[in-house]
């Protein structure tokens, strides 16, 4: 008897709930009819005793918070748009007129040009060889080939080592590239490699443009320099500071070499002036003199490294402090032109949580400014971090891959989204890698929790290959930045080549 005198009593609400709104004047569409009565039914249907006439008086209450809502909402497009136009005139440089972007548009519109027809379809398809159980049978978390010798590859490993390999003497080729490496001279013997123990796990693997010298971040929050001369004769340490407070996830050359970048998941930005002085460098960039370590006050700890802040090859030259960790670093050259100081070249820096990149011209490295991420200058949400950047062949473009399965593709010094990527995954706890084809005309990108290498077409923004073979994620990728040649690191403990069709 008591849920029939229920259903009784709620099927009158909802019968007077329809009458109402049936007679009311102020429903001017039959959207807020089905609106309101629905409203109505589910609140009677949880309360049976709410009356009709609250019903009506929440209705008008919340008619009027929508008019005050759209009222507001027009009046914050307004002051968006003024915002746009301040944000715009504090960009410009000082004493300089109406904007940067401007010079860089007829660049800007050649590239777009281009990427209106896809490329030659020559971008890397399979592996040539596989280096297997690269780090003592552990992970592989960082890859690097050198710019000027593409048969050396760089690898680093939670073994807590760094290695160099001429791939070239690997005698694995991976499968379909047999007929490839037959033909290579030296694929008769075992891939030969030098080595250097460090105190951690390196993140981050970054060949000098010009002299055989590598440099590597690590986990503790160390950086080191590493010179070679041959595989035979190994490597050099040549330079071992305690550069962070945290692991550091970016290192990054200037064009020119004579800067190093590092980003920490201390909230710090580091840029360090290279002394090649300090150490003698012979032709074709071998180091041929090893520089003295700068060591710490006090004995170190037994299996421990006692460092310095600098050493006589690196220096300290500004340091950025940001609220949380940067990931991602690169060189461009500077929109604005050359600073005071002589130097065409900007770094910029990806931090998270902040809804721009930072720019800071080398010539005046104590003056930063920034441009949005957003697709709209005004907009000063967060909508995603940058866990990478990559600067495009030609330096016109920064290649941004995001953690909302999203990589963006920016003209140097602007705000707009000329090329956005999708198909691959990366949340914020991914390790998004991304790099170019050498011929700017292709990306290639990991992807979370998958196995293989993804190749977008810029023409189409759509996937058009991807690369197989590993077993595991992979954690790292590099591209020669002539050559159609790409290396690869992986949770399957190896290290991969891979190179065009053949």
């Amino acid at each position: 008897p008591g849920s029939a005198r229920g259903r009784v009593r709620g099927a009158g609400a909802r019968a007077g709930a329809r009458r109402a709104c049936s007679s009311m004047s102020f429903l001017s569409s039959r959207a807020r009819e089905e609106d309101w009565e629905g409203w109505v039914l589910t609140s009677t249907e949880a309360d049976g005793s709410l009356s009709l006439e609250a019903c009506k008086q929440v209705f008008h209450e919340n008619l009027a918070l929508r008019k005050e809502n759209e009222r507001l909402l027009a009046q914050l497009q307004d002051l968006r748009r003024q915002n746009e136009v301040l944000q715009r005139a504090a960009q410009e440089p000082p004493g300089g007129s109406s904007g940067d972007a401007d010079a860089l548009e007829p660049a800007t519109k050649a590239k777009e040009e281009d990427w209106l027809v896809a490329g030659d379809e020559g971008y890397c398809r399979q592996a040539i060889v596989t280096l297997p159980e690269a780090h003592s049978g552990l992970n592989v978390v960082s890859v690097a080939m050198h710019p000027r010798r593409p048969e050396w590859v760089a690898s680093g490993g939670v073994d807590k080592h760094i290695a160099v390999w001429d791939w070239q003497q690997s005698t694995t080729p991976s499968a379909g590239a047999a007929a490839a490496a037959s033909t290579t001279p030296g694929r008769g013997e075992a891939a030969s490699k030098a080595r250097r123990d460090l105190p951690a796990p390196p993140l981050a693997l970054a060949w000098h443009p010009h002299d055989d010298v590598l440099a590597t971040s690590c986990m503790d929050g160390s950086l080191h320099l590493t010179g070679i001369q041959s595989i035979a004769q190994g490597l050099e340490p040549l330079a071992s500071v305690a550069a962070h407070r945290k692991f550091v996830e970016a290192a990054r050359w200037s064009p020119d070499g004579r800067f190093l970048a590092t980003g920490s998941a201390d909230g710090t930005v580091k840029l360090w002036e290279y002394r090649r002085s300090a150490c003698r460098i012979e032709d074709e960039g071998q180091v041929a003199e090893q520089s003295s370590i700068q060591r710490g006050g006090g004995e170190p700890q037994e299996g421990e490294e006692d460092l310095g802040a600098e050493s006589s090859i690196l220096r300290e030259v500004q340091t950025y402090y940001f609220r949380e960790a940067v990931d991602a670093l690169a060189f461009v050259p500077s929109p604005r032109g050359s600073a005071p100081g002589g130097q065409a070249e900007c770094l910029v820096m990806a931090p998270r949580g902040h809804p721009a990149l930072k720019y800071v011209d080398l010539g005046a490295p104590s003056t930063p400014w920034e441009v949005s991420l957003n697709a709209s200058a005004w907009d000063t949400h967060v909508s995603f971090n940058v866990l990478h950047l990559e600067a495009s062949p030609d330096g016109r473009y920064l290649l941004a891959a995001t953690d909302k399965d999203r990589h963006i593709i920016y003209p140097v010094g602007q705000h707009i989204h000329a090329r956005e990527l999708f198909g691959h995954a990366a949340d914020a706890y991914a390790k998004p890698r991304v790099c170019w084809d050498s011929s700017g005309g292709y990306v290639l990108s990991n992807s979370q929790n998958d196995s293989g290498v993804f190749v977008w077409c810029l023409a189409s923004q759509r996937v058009v290959h991807r690369l197989e073979g590993h077993k595991g994620i992979i954690r790292d990728l590099s591209h020669h930045p002539s050559r159609r040649l790409l290396a690869t690191a992986s949770y399957d403990h190896t290290v991969k080549v891979w190179g065009g069709p053949f």
